[in-house]
């Protein structure tokens, strides 16, 4: 019974790392590790990278050639350690990687967090929409005599009369959002993206 457990459990083991190897076998066997390096700094990972690198290669017994993947990523952070990558990388809702020289750190972080403080004013916006067309929608039913889930016709009319209030407040707060969204972002892009 012990041989099963164990047997399941390394099984279970190895489709997981197959299941999120860094490289696959194909990519192991004619590895650029140049390139790889560089794609690796664009995308902001760090030294620990090359050890995951390692563990999926090792199943083709491919060792992967530390310095020149090395090379490469310190040329793709040339590219991700930049304030427009920050920046974009905020506006999409993504952190910056602490994988940039100390000296810049601090200011890659700023454009970070100002594109994704963006980023949240947009989400609120979206949010707000959602729950907009969830009024407007009751509204409706209830204007066409649906009584939704109220337990009386008297808490439902009760109900549809707050509602345009609601509608109307829900509006203006999306307005003001896509208005802080769009003046914020037209400072971030003049402050951050280098054309």
């Amino acid at each position: 019974m012990m041989k099963v457990v164990v047997y399941a459990t390394a099984l279970a083991m190895m489709a997981t790392v197959a299941g999120c190897a860094s490289l696959s076998k194909a990519e192991c066997q004619v590895a650029d590790w140049l390139q790889i390096g560089e794609r690796d700094g664009y995308q902001g990972y760090d030294w620990g990278r090359i050890a995951d690198h390692a563990k999926a290669c090792a199943r083709v017994g491919v060792v992967p050639d530390q310095k020149t993947w090395e090379q490469g990523r310190q040329k793709g952070l040339k590219t991700y350690c930049t304030m427009p990558n920050a920046y974009r990388r905020g506006l999409s809702g993504n952190y910056l990687n602490d994988v940039c020289p100390v000296e810049i750190q601090e200011d890659l972080n700023i454009a970070n967090r100002y594109g994704h403080n963006i980023y949240k004013l947009r989400n609120m916006v979206d949010s707000g929409k959602r729950d907009l067309k969830k009024l407007q929608d009751q509204l409706k039913k209830l204007q066409e005599g649906d009584n939704l889930e109220f337990k009386s016709e008297k808490e439902a009319r009760a109900y549809m009369l707050e509602l345009p209030e609601k509608i109307r407040k829900l509006e203006n707060d999306i307005s003001h959002y896509e208005s802080e969204a769009n003046r914020v972002k037209a400072i971030g892009d003049r402050r951050f993206l280098v054309y």
